[in-house]
C-alpha cells in the first residue's frame, strides 16, 4: 500500500497501479491536479484527496505502509517538513518506509523558483532551503539511494 503526498496528475501512482500495487492512495493541494488524476485513473484502486498533507486526517488510510514524496520536498519549510514526518510517523501504524526525492540544485531554477512562488501565494507555503535533512529528529533512521542518477532518501521508522 502506498501513499504519495503531492500526488499531482497522479502518473506515478497509475504506473505503480499497472505494476500491481493494489492499494494506491494521493493527496494534492490543488483541486485541477486531483481531476486530472481521477480522469487518467486506470482502475478503482487509486484513492485520490484534495487536501494538505498537514491536515490530512490520516485515520482514512493508516493501512498504508509506504509514503512517497516526490518533486516537493524542497518546497516545505523546516517547520512544516517535521510536522508532516510526525504525523505520519503517529498517525499510520503500519508504516515501513518513506522514499523522498530530493531536489538537484541544478535543476530547472526557474520552474522551482516559480513553483514555489505559486504556493506560496496561493497555499501559504514556506520554502525551506536547504532542505530539512534532520530526519532523525523524527525518529527515522535513513539512506541516501540513487535513480536514474537522483538521490532519494529511503527513510524508515526507528
Amino acid at each position: 500500500s502506498v501513499l504519495q503526498i503531492g500526488s499531482g496528475n497522479g502518473a506515478l501512482l497509475n504506473e505503480l497501479d499497472k505494476r500491481g500495487i493494489k492499494e494506491l492512495v494521493g493527496i494534492d493541494l490543488s483541486i485541477n491536479m486531483i481531476e486530472m488524476a481521477e480522469d487518467q485513473e486506470s482502475s478503482n484502486r487509486i484513492s485520490f484527496y484534495n487536501s494538505s498533507a498537514l491536515l490530512f486526517d490520516f485515520s482514512k488510510v493508516r493501512h498504508i505502509k509506504t509514503v512517497i514524496f516526490i518533486n516537493f520536498w524542497g518546497i516545505l519549510s523546516v517547520q512544516d517538513s517535521i510536522a508532516i514526518l510526525l504525523k505520519i510517523r503517529r498517525e499510520l501504524p503500519n508504516l515501513k518506509q518513506v522514499l523522498i526525492g530530493d531536489f538537484e540544485k541544478v535543476s530547472l531554477p526557474v520552474q522551482r523558483a516559480r513553483a514555489i512562488q505559486i504556493l506560496s501565494e496561493k497555499f501559504g507555503f514556506r520554502a525551506a532551503y536547504p532542505l530539512f535533512l534532520n530526519f532523525s529528529l523524527c525518529d527515522f533512521t535513513f539512506e541516501k539511494i540513487y535513480i536514474n542518477k537522483k538521490k532519494y532518501f529511503l527513510l524508515v521508522p526507528c
